[in-house]
């Protein structure tokens, strides 16, 4: 014990040969039991900036001189850094269930090269308020090109996320940021800048931000540098969301609606989520992992109701992961193409696995997505009503690109929701409970036909 307390870094091996060499024969598991019974266990050594006595001193000052500091001060500060995303780089272990002889299987292995197949180099900003523009560093960054980016990426983000005029910018010591012309460039911008200890990136929050975006890369499993880049300002637009998200935590409601937004791959489920939910829409969207959601508050007929709107993956290979989430939606948006008759010939079997797997009575809009493509139609619009009508569900055609009908669609499901609620449940007791996971009461599915555009 004295060993281990003294050197963390001993392992089970060293100790077995010491203690042989006394002459006592023990095994790595009796080491391991003794060990855990005296509240050690092994864990991943955390990795630390090397710090010198004056980057001691200038961190204790630091944390000092801002010890007091209010909450408004912090959120008035826009953090900024640099990072390096390798395309094979996120070396986390990842575990998966194979058998004894399956470890080459590829569905069971990582694919890695050397030097981590290349790499690219972002500088990133953000504030309480959001985060900021995200730019690629092309070849080797001087004082003149970062001067370029803080011109291009920094006051612009400052200007869109409206931080006003006493707002402090932070950015760390390397020699490009401390240099006599930078220095000089922010004073003429009449910029303020916090006073940063040397050696000091896990103090800066944004290293959350780019772990997080990380993270997120490595789960999509780019091919290359264009579509790291891709994925990295897709990511990063959706991280965007993340502090703004204050509606998920909002308890101040009447009803909670749960949606989904199902339908095949790419035919434009996440787009129409981003843009009823942020208003924003991008060409860049990559197709979507498992699923995802996001949170939004609408008034209808006086009530205050809070949305949880899920975004699920449309291939093959997530339809267990995303029909679990099935059971309790109260409302489902079913998607397809209008220039992809395949999306089209699906609708069938997504409506029996909403069937299958959700409440008797929830409630489905079929909607004809992209429909600003006209000149490229392969699904009828007559085709699509009589479809809708032999479901028994509404139908609209719709377009998250030019925002047609995207509002209108969420409105009728809120709507037609409460609808039913309001004809199978007595009293409104009966009706917060909804909220709180109990069903519906059976009744048969309106039939709602027609095209709402």
């Amino acid at each position: 014990m004295r060993k281990v307390r003294d050197q963390p870094r001993t392992t089970r091996q060293d100790l077995v040969n010491d203690l042989k060499r006394a002459g006592t024969t023990v095994s790595k598991k009796n080491i391991s039991n003794t060990l855990h019974h005296h509240g050690l266990k092994s864990c991943s050594a955390r990795k630390v900036p090397l710090l010198k006595p004056a980057h001691v001193q200038a961190r204790l000052k630091f944390a000092n001189d801002h010890l007091d500091d209010p909450e408004e001060e912090w959120e008035n500060v826009m953090w900024s850094d640099e990072t390096k995303i390798e395309l094979f780089g996120l070396n986390s272990t990842r575990r998966v269930w194979r058998k004894k002889k399956d470890e080459y299987n590829p569905k069971n292995t990582i694919p890695t090269v050397k030097h981590g197949g290349g790499n690219i180099i972002l500088w990133g900003c953000f504030s309480a308020k959001g985060t900021g523009r995200l730019h690629r560093i092309e070849g080797r960054m001087d004082g003149a090109m970062y001067r370029e980016i803080l011109a291009n990426n920094l006051l612009p983000s400052v200007r869109a996320l409206k931080m006003g005029r006493g707002w402090v910018f932070q950015h760390d010591n390397d020699p490009k940021h401390t240099a006599r012309a930078t220095k000089e460039w922010l004073r003429k911008k009449h910029l303020k800048v916090l006073e940063w200890p040397s050696q000091s990136p896990d103090l800066n929050p944004i290293e959350n931000l780019w772990r997080e975006l990380k993270v997120r890369i490595a789960q999509r499993q780019p091919r290359n540098l264009k579509d790291l880049e891709k994925m990295a300002s897709v990511n990063d637009s959706r991280l965007q969301q993340q502090p703004a998200q204050k509606d998920a935590a909002d308890q101040n409601f009447d009803y909670m609606f749960k949606l989904l937004i199902i339908g095949n791959s790419s035919v434009g489920k996440t787009s129409f989520l981003f843009r009823y939910a942020d208003d924003s829409f991008t060409s860049a969207f990559v197709s979507t992992v498992g699923i995802d959601f996001k949170v939004k508050t609408v008034f209808r007929n006086d009530k205050r109701i809070k949305l949880q709107i899920w975004d699920t993956a449309g291939q093959e290979r997530y339809r267990t992961i995303t029909t679990a989430y099935y059971r309790g939606a109260m409302g489902f948006l079913l998607m397809y193409d209008i220039t992809n008759q395949d999306s089209f010939n699906a609708v069938q079997d997504w409506a029996t696995q909403i069937k299958t797997y959700s409440w008797d009575n929830a409630q489905v809009i079929l909607v004809g997505n992209k429909c600003e493509l006209e000149d490229d139609r392969l699904v009828p619009t007559e085709d699509s009503q009589r479809l809708a009508e032999e479901l028994g569900f509404q139908f609209f055609e719709a377009s998250a690109k030019d925002n047609i009908n995207v509002k209108q669609v969420f409105e009728r499901l809120v709507d037609v929701i409460c609808e039913k609620m309001n004809e199978s449940m007595d009293g409104d007791a009966n009706l917060m409970s909804i909220h709180r996971g109990t069903s519906l009461q059976d009744s048969p599915p309106e039939n709602h036909g027609g095209c709402g555009c």
